[in-house]
């Protein structure tokens, strides 16, 4: 009887493992980028095409390059979405949100900067595809 509750109890860990994703997701993103400063009348848009790592292992989501070089913590991860955050404080405030629903491809993302210079918002919208098969 042991035995058989010790095999069910693997089984169901094993299950509940092989809900988590794991390894590295690779997407291709194309859309807008907005972009907002305190010292802009009007906000700029252009058209944008960047690379997003999804590190499922390391829980983390990057590349925003220049505009956010750091690697992003995801916040949460299911079969349908990643949402991820993050916030630095130092000699200026920045931020970022923002969620990948996996059904449709849309990502928005949205950054924050502000310092003793200014503000500066960057609105993101775009639609991603993997690069690679994702299972």
């Amino acid at each position: 009887m042991a035995l058989i509750a010790q095999i069910a109890l693997g089984v169901i860990i094993g299950l509940a493992q092989a809900a988590e994703p794991t390894g590295t997701l690779t997407l291709l993103c194309q859309g807008e980028r907005m972009s907002r400063s305190s010292s802009d009348t009007a906000p700029a848009q252009e058209q944008v095409s960047i690379g997003i790592i999804i590190n499922f292992t390391d829980r983390t989501v990057k590349g925003f390059g220049g505009d956010w070089s750091l690697p992003i913590p995801i916040h949460e991860v299911n079969e349908t979405f990643v949402t991820f955050e993050d916030h630095q404080a130092g000699l200026f405030e920045a931020s970022i949100i923002g969620i990948i629903e996996f059904d449709t491809g849309d990502m928005e993302a949205v950054m924050k900067l502000s310092g003793k210079t200014g503000k500066l918002e960057n609105f993101y919208i775009l639609q991603c595809k993997p690069t690679q098969r994702m299972f």
